[in-house]
């Protein structure tokens, strides 16, 4: 079922709502074609809902997912395979990804992105200065 339809509460073309079918525990994998951040929210939506809880959600934009297409290396942090892994926190209410990790490696930090932005105090790198428009031409 579609992720961004659990999230706006309901399909763009008016067919039946996600929310409806999950209270009804008819879903069992949730995806998203067109806007891939509405899987981590919608994971976020059942379990606010109460419909799951949150590792039973997260495992329909997973675990169960990674199953259906036969990626047996994936989908579950267990021994031998990929460890491709999400970290994930709230901050306002909202599910926002900090961290990804491919293959155990981390290939995305939100904290070391920021400091690279604002120069890291802890090494002494300066902070990246950034051209004023009125001293982008001159």
């Amino acid at each position: 079922m579609g992720a961004p339809n659990l999230v706006r509460g309901g399909s763009l073309s008016g067919n039946i709502s996600a929310l409806e079918l999950a209270c009804d525990g008819l879903i069992d994998i949730l995806i998203a074609d067109y806007h891939a951040p509405a899987m981590i929210a919608a994971a976020w939506a059942l379990a606010r809902a109460g419909v799951a809880a949150l590792p039973a959600a997260v495992a329909m934009i997973a675990t169960t997912p990674a199953a259906a297409v036969g990626l047996a290396d994936r989908g579950a942090l267990v021994p031998g395979r990929r460890a491709d892994m999400l970290v994930v926190r709230e901050l306002g209410g909202v599910p926002v990804v900090t961290h990804t990790l491919v293959a155990g490696e981390v290939r995305y930090a939100a904290e070391r992105r920021a400091r690279r932005e604002d120069g890291d105090s802890a090494s002494g790198a300066p902070a990246r200065k950034r051209p004023s428009p009125s001293s982008a031409d001159g």
